[in-house]
């Protein structure tokens, strides 16, 4: 189908053959974010254009509609449109006028950029409208050439105005705007919008608002800082060049493949279903649910913007399905890559290894599920815990070569081995990628797993069920499908003993889920009965901080002093981690300043009366406490950092590596600290952790919070 739109007449003495010239690098653009030009043509006094029909949503009708978007959207948005420029850019065609009615939102929301100026580029007699003068750059409104750069400022101002749901340039009469643009920088946003839009964000928009077209980055580097602002350092600080560089590398192949290929045999049967009178919704989503590829499609196209307004927050495989409909379901099924259309065998059986891991476990977790009504989800949340594993896998292959070697090579666990790899842990993957999609909170809220042979604690809310459910049945099929076989029935019986207790079903249950959604020769060394307790073997090692987290467990259930809660969390991190000091640190009486209350390691006696953080301060400790944040500095030597340290500091602790876990306490308004657990190494870089240990550190800071808070509730102060 062609959609044929009237050419507007800015080249009057044109000929026949210089609008073809004209249009002929335009004809031969074809990229993901642009739509097609397919030819040009004439008719009685009028040229015509001929491009292929996309169903969609002007941009500007949605914003007349809803107003500002969110801003990892509104940033997403635009990272397709730069790439569309980028792409026109290298093939030498500027786009010329830019702004939001040029551009669609189609069902997935993805930006299509279209309606190329022909010909010369005339700002001028575009701005003689004021939808035309308010999309101009400062050389447009001059009248000069204008290439790259005014596209760039274009897509700032439509940028700005998705932040903000108003026109940047908002004055009622084209000359204000002519005006205002040529007379210096473009002040923007106002004070009023300031607030509403993250100041490191701000600053990338203004530089691409800079007057001079030479001091605007090119759509490279304003497309690598937007993803920079979109996947920011999971600790603050802690974000090394190789875990930015994963991250980085990940988001890039993305935004030019956005899904993962499916299954063959998954996208038939979802055919078959979708093709017959009356569709039964139940089949079709347990068909969709097979699939890891048409799951995450569906769930982000009833998340996408086109249909947030009816949709609101889709959490759930059938609504995604009942809202986008039987057709479109159809239509999807048929138009995802599949696993046979990879060129390397070798990558398909490696993908579909790892689909079928997250399979099984997404299946156990739906069946443990106490209702019916929460199946669906816990399988969705098990599949999506698997997310960053899996992306890894297709998307950097080679990557996830090296940490099965490593793997095969040491005793390590998978964690360090990513960690050693990629700079980050696949769930780090996972949480980055799924926020920077807009995936629902209930989605974000159980992508953690617990830590591994962690003592847990049965769950309070719907989430935190949803969470240990999807984690229950990944951990029993990662277990059952990649542990050593001497290993395998001692690793089973350790999660099934610890998840059974919390999540309150039996181990026969768990054995009999394990056996439902198991080939017979995964399962064939599984015994059907539950196995007796004169049987077990004893449990695998503990981790010492693990040990730590049950002791401070077991004394919150007596009567206890906030004090000897900090003596065994310090003691069991000193004894633990590689370190040179731990402090657990406390706020005094006034409020004023955090004060060590135990020092622990090397002269602990000597450092403690020097140890305290002036909350009041603009020193590094104090601008991290007061923000709240769990921090790692590799190395405070760096001029930005070693600046700011406390004199305190650089003379008795000399330790340029240091992990700061404040304390806070829930619900208090403005957040304070109330303490903090510090630890540091004598070496830059010296404090390197491991994914399982960084996770039992925050779950150790947390249970000490609550044994203090206990105590102190107790003392009555």
């Amino acid at each position: 189908m062609a959609l044929c739109q009237q050419a507007r007449r800015a080249w009057p003495d044109a000929t026949p053959a210089a609008w073809a010239a004209a249009a002929a690098p335009v004809l031969a653009l074809r990229h993901p974010n642009i739509v097609p030009l397919l030819e040009i043509d004439t008719a009685p006094g009028q040229w015509l254009r001929i491009a292929e029909f996309v169903p969609g949503v002007p941009l500007d009708s949605w914003v007349a509609e809803h107003g500002a978007m969110p801003a990892r959207q509104a940033v997403q948005t635009a990272l397709g449109v730069l790439d569309a420029l980028a792409h026109s850019h290298e093939a030498g065609v500027v786009h010329g006028r830019l702004r939001p009615s040029r551009l669609l939102l189609d069902a997935a929301a993805r930006p299509l950029l279209c309606d190329y100026t022909l010909g010369p580029i005339a700002g001028v007699a575009d701005a003689r409208s004021r939808s035309g003068a308010l999309y101009l750059a400062p050389e447009q409104a001059r009248g000069l050439e204008c290439g790259p750069p005014a596209d760039l400022f274009c897509l700032a101002l439509v940028l700005g105005e998705l932040l903000t749901g108003r026109p940047v340039l908002h004055e009622s009469v084209p000359g204000q705007a002519l005006a205002r643009l040529t007379s210096g920088p473009l002040e923007w946003p106002e004070a009023e919008d300031s607030e509403a839009v993250d100041a490191a964000l701000l600053q990338i928009v203004r530089r691409a608002l800079a007057p001079d077209p030479a001091a605007r980055p090119d759509a490279a580097t304003l497309r690598a800082d937007l993803l920079d602002w979109l996947t920011p350092a999971l600790l603050d600080g802690a974000l090394d060049d190789r875990a930015g560089g994963t991250l980085r590398a990940l988001m890039q192949r993305l935004q030019f493949q956005p899904d993962l290929p499916a299954q063959r045999e998954a996208l038939r049967r979802v055919r078959q279903l979708c093709s017959v009178e009356r569709v039964n919704l139940d089949e079709l989503t347990q068909a969709v649910l097979e699939d890891m590829a048409l799951t995450l499609k569906l769930l982000k196209m009833g998340n996408a913007a086109s249909f947030r307004s009816v949709g609101g927050s889709v959490t759930q495989v059938s609504r995604a399905s009942a809202l986008l409909g039987v057709v479109a379901v159809r239509n999807l099924a048929g138009s995802l890559a599949t696993l046979e259309d990879l060129p390397d065998p070798a990558h398909a059986a490696a993908l579909r290894e790892e689909y079928g891991r997250a399979r099984m476990g997404a299946r156990i977790a739906a069946q443990l599920s106490p209702t019916r009504g929460e199946e669906e989800e816990a399988a969705i949340t098990a599949l999506l815990q698997q997310l960053g594993r899996i992306l890894v896998h297709h998307f950097l292959p080679e990557a996830a070569a090296q940490v099965r070697e490593l793997l095969r090579e040491r005793r390590i666990t998978e964690p360090e081995a990513t960690l050693r790899v990629l700079g980050l842990s696949f769930e780090d993957i996972t949480v980055s990628v799924a926020r920077s999609w807009g995936m629902p909170d209930a989605f974000l809220h159980g992508l953690r797993r617990p830590v591994f042979g962690a003592a847990l604690r049965a769950p309070e809310r719907r989430g935190d069920w949803l969470r240990l459910l999807a984690s229950f049945g990944n951990e029993l099929s990662e277990t059952h499908r990649g542990a050593e076989p001497h290993e395998r029935q001692l690793l089973l019986r350790s999660s099934i003993e610890r998840y059974s207790a919390a999540l309150r079903v039996s181990s026969a249950q768990a054995w009999s889920a394990l056996q439902a959604h198991g080939s017979v020769a995964e399962v064939s060394d599984v015994p059907a009965p539950l196995p007796s307790a004169e049987a077990a073997p004893a449990p695998a090692p503990v981790h010492p901080l693990s040990r730590a987290l049950i002791e401070l467990q077991a004394m919150r259930k007596r009567q206890h002093t906030g004090d000897e809660a900090m003596k065994l969390a310090g003691e069991a991190v000193v004894r633990s981690i590689g370190c040179r000091h731990v402090v657990i640190a406390m706020r005094e009486a006034g409020g004023k300043r955090l004060l060590a209350r135990f020092s622990f390691g090397a002269d602990a006696a000597s450092i403690h009366s020097h140890f305290q953080i002036a909350l009041d301060g603009n020193d590094v400790f104090a601008t991290l406490c007061a923000r709240g944040a769990d921090t790692l500095i590799a190395d405070a030597g760096v001029t930005s950092i070693a600046s700011r340290l406390p004199d305190w500091h650089r003379r008795h602790f000399a330790c340029p590596a240091f992990l700061l876990l404040p304390l806070m306490r829930p619900g208090e308004m403005p957040p304070h600290p109330i303490g903090l657990l510090y630890v540091d190494a004598a070496e830059p870089g010296g404090l390197r952790f491991s994914d399982r240990e960084l996770s039992l550190l925050r779950s150790l800071r947390d249970e000490l919070l609550r044994s203090v808070l206990d105590a102190t509730d107790a003392a009555g102060t």
